[in-house]
């Protein structure tokens, strides 16, 4: 099972016009006069059928993420990560200095003893016993709860919403509040995680600038 979760954006849950203080990004953005009256034209005259289907269609895929992630993986994923070890323990050797050794579950093999008499890390051998054990339950865990499964079923529900985002944010906006959604997951509160607002690569930047320019009187 992964680690972790897939990490994602998170779009705001409601698609219509937002508070007073999110409508004043879109007014931020209408710099020319001409703006003013571009809006009202636009939503005239542009069918919202298919974004609004579109929209239906990323709603429900990330409803389903949502709740499979929060009823059934992230459940889950805790029990498993509560037993998870740590692979690395640290051993102090007589009056030295203490040693930290990292030892992931893909070198136990190296670890392992041989057909002779000598054990060459006989100093450290009960803490590599105790490692494995502590590995070997956390596989039980795993396969009990059938976690490897239950993490690809999460993966690909969020590629699912996911896909559907981007196909979203690839249309054209037909009306305000939809360039204010775009908005708002590209760059908004919902969309930061710091003091910066996220990177993203052009083919999601590029159809909303297109929105902007087109509700401001441009050519898209």
């Amino acid at each position: 099972m992964a680690t972790s979760s897939i990490g994602r954006s998170i779009a705001p849950a409601n698609p219509t016009l937002p508070s007073i203080s999110r409508r004043g990004l879109v007014a931020a953005l209408a710099v020319v006069p001409v703006a003013a009256c571009a809006v009202p034209a636009v939503a005239a005259t542009v069918d919202s059928s298919a974004w609004d289907a579109a929209m239906a269609h990323y709603l429900k895929c990330k409803e389903v993420a949502d709740t499979f992630g929060r009823e059934v993986h992230d459940p889950v994923h805790a029990q498993v990560n509560a037993i998870r070890p740590t692979y690395n323990f640290t051993h102090q050797a007589g009056v030295g200095l203490p040693c930290r050794y990292f030892i992931p579950a893909s070198d136990f093999e190296q670890f392992d003893l041989e057909d002779h008499a000598h054990d060459p890390h006989a100093f450290i051998r009960p803490k590599i016993e105790a490692l494995k054990e502590e590995h070997a339950r956390f596989e039980a865990l795993k396969a009990e709860l059938d976690a490897d499964a239950i993490n690809d079923r999460y993966d690909a529900l969020v590629d699912a919403e996911c896909e559907a985002c981007y196909e979203l944010l690839q249309m054209p906006a037909p009306h305000a509040a939809a360039m204010l959604w775009k908005a708002e997951y590209l760059f908004g509160a919902e969309a930061k995680t710091g003091d910066s607002t996220p990177s993203y690569s052009g083919d999601y930047v590029e159809p909303f600038l297109n929105d902007v320019r087109r509700f401001a009187g441009g050519a898209a």
